[in-house]
């Protein structure tokens, strides 16, 4: 009897386990589904004289004009504006060019995209904005500021990119350790079906845990559906590789800096220079704190809002903004 019982429990197994995947591998597809759905759903999409653009606006209050990182779309810029708390102002988050439903031949130059940007606001009827970036977004955000002075009441730049970046010279200049490190990262934070059981389990949390951890689950969402993002991240790579030195000391828009010194993925240098290029910047240090944990840190949500609040409450910043 010993036999038959064991292959009755060894089919048994069998069987749950085949049915427990084909079950997973059902509620996968249906939140792959779900997901796009409702990115469609939640953002629409608008003609300019330089090609469509796809955004989405929220809230009421002054102008933001928020840009996500690489990759990443305009579900992630409205996260970004959730991590910061900004309930009080009317938030316009665009999808970079060849990202989600903004076509990539709508901007491939950091130029381009600012002028994207200066288009959607004149359609929008919004004079200026103060403009908030995260990593890939600073070089647009930066051509922004230069080539629309009239219309940047003010710039931050949250972990952003502002000189050249390579991926490849990245991971080469990183000891081996926090290489191979980095790399089992990237490609997790790349797979959807990852994500997917990442995002899952996080609901399974106490709800005084999940309610914190509430907005880096979308900003990890922000992250999915590969094959909609793909274009822009790869037309990122190939702008960065090369970018210019761009004049930021022509930049007259008052500009906050938060870097966080751990940072791998865009090194913290590259703020300490922007600050002493820029003539009315600001850098805040964010100590321990690498590119995904900057935003959790207790000084950068602060930090952020009194920025804005100097901003919209008087017209020029006294010199003690320096200091």
């Amino acid at each position: 009897m010993r036999f038959p019982l064991r292959s009755l429990l060894i089919g048994g197994a069998l069987g749950i386990t085949t049915t427990a995947a084909a079950t997973i591998g059902q509620h996968y597809q249906h939140w792959r589904r779900q997901l796009r759905e409702r990115l469609e759903a939640d953002s629409q999409s608008i003609k300019t004289p330089q090609g469509l653009v796809e955004y989405r606006l929220e809230g009421e209050g002054p102008a933001l004009l928020l840009l996500h990182g690489s990759p990443g779309g305009y579900d992630q810029a409205i996260a970004l504006a959730h991590f910061l708390e900004l309930q009080d102002y009317r938030v316009i988050a665009p999808s970079r060019p060849g990202y989600l439903r903004t076509p990539l031949v709508s901007g491939r130059t950091p130029e381009e995209q600012a002028d994207l940007y200066a288009q959607l606001l004149d359609i929008l009827n919004i004079p200026e904005v103060v403009v908030i970036a995260i990593s890939g977004g600073g070089p647009s955000a930066l051509q922004f500021a230069l080539r629309h002075p009239e219309r940047c009441r003010g710039l931050v730049m949250i972990a952003a990119l502002s000189q050249s970046y390579s991926e490849d010279e990245t991971y080469r200049a990183l000891p081996w350790a926090t290489r191979q490190r980095k790399r089992v990262i990237d490609r997790l934070l790349a797979s959807d079906p990852t994500l997917y059981l990442l995002l899952t389990l996080s609901k399974q949390l106490p709800p005084d845990v999940e309610a914190e951890i509430g907005n880096a689950r979308e900003m990890l969402s922000s992250l999915s559906l590969s094959e909609l993002r793909e274009f822009g991240y790869e037309n990122d790579m190939e702008q960065f590789a090369d970018l210019p030195h761009y004049p930021v000391r022509d930049i007259i828009a008052p500009t906050l800096l938060l870097h966080g010194t751990d940072d791998i993925e865009v090194p913290f240098a590259q703020s300490e220079q922007l600050a002493r290029r820029m003539p009315h910047a600001r850098l805040v240090t964010v100590y321990d704190a690498d590119h995904f944990t900057v935003l959790s840190n207790e000084v950068a949500v602060p930090a952020v809002r009194r920025f804005l609040r100097k901003i919209y409450l008087q017209e020029h910043f006294s010199s003690e903004w320096m200091k």
